[in-house]
């Protein structure tokens, strides 16, 4: 609920702003789309600054916690020892932390920040080289999540892309708190043109919308951080009230 400290200044409703339709995706993003798009418009469009989020702060810190043993070593952080003999496993096998992956519209490799020609962007918590057999492994704090697939899939996508020897590719994720393990496994012959056709369709209709209707859903509007009951970084209440529908 709103401060009962809140001014009738922020109070007022949020005027909505004129913005650029983005040329570029994520998975994130997409994850965004998929579920609302009246969410995916004030997040990503209207750039809305959401409240800070003490479980998003504690996921981005223990990302950090990894990437940093992966690239330095020494002692596997406390928050991690539910993986801790994993991960000293895949530094010794060369795990190359926060890995990007970027690719223009006709799938040609290209640098995360090539603001004038990147159409997709893919970030991977650990990659794990090898010249065929790909293991691609991402860090999630809480409970496993039902979703995973769908985000293992355009991982799966983008490695056999970059490098074309890769025939197979094994995607893990990795639940820190409780240390679950949900795997998924590709092949280039089975899987790579079907997916690749699959996520192409997918961002095409994302970047070609133009209209944002709000999705009734009980429980993506639970933890919707744009509710008119809530609070946005600025003080203003979120601009959405289609959350009242889904109750």
């Amino acid at each position: 609920m709103p401060s009962k400290y809140a001014t009738a200044e922020k109070k007022k409703k949020h005027k909505r702003r004129t913005y650029k339709f983005p040329k570029f995706w994520s998975y994130s993003r997409w994850k965004v789309f998929n579920e609302c798009r009246a969410r995916y418009e004030f997040q990503y469009l209207q750039k809305l600054e959401q409240p800070e989020s003490p479980h998003l702060a504690r996921g981005t810190y223990v990302h950090k916690l990894a990437e940093d043993y992966l690239d330095d070593g020494g002692r596997v952080p406390k928050e991690l020892k539910e993986f801790g003999d994993e991960l000293k496993a895949i530094r010794k096998l060369g795990a190359l932390a926060e890995r990007t992956l970027a690719f223009t519209k006709s799938w040609q490799e290209t640098v995360f920040d090539d603001w004038a020609n990147c159409w997709l962007r893919v970030k991977i918590d650990a990659d794990i080289p090898d010249k065929k057999a790909a293991t691609l492994i991402d860090f999630k704090t809480g409970k496993p999540w039902k979703d995973t697939v769908e985000q293992s899939e355009l991982y799966a996508v983008a490695k056999m892309q970059r490098v074309k020897e890769i025939e197979t590719v094994d995607v893990e994720f990795w639940y820190t708190d409780s240390g679950e393990v949900v795997p998924y496994f590709y092949s280039r012959i089975r899987d790579f043109k079907k997916l690749k056709q699959k996520w192409q369709a997918r961002a095409q209709e994302m970047l070609a919308a133009r209209t944002f209707p709000f999705t009734k859903s009980a429980y993506n509007c639970k933890f919707c951080p744009f509710r008119s009951d809530k609070e946005l970084a600025n003080g203003l209440a979120g601009p959405c009230e289609g959350w009242k529908k889904a109750k």
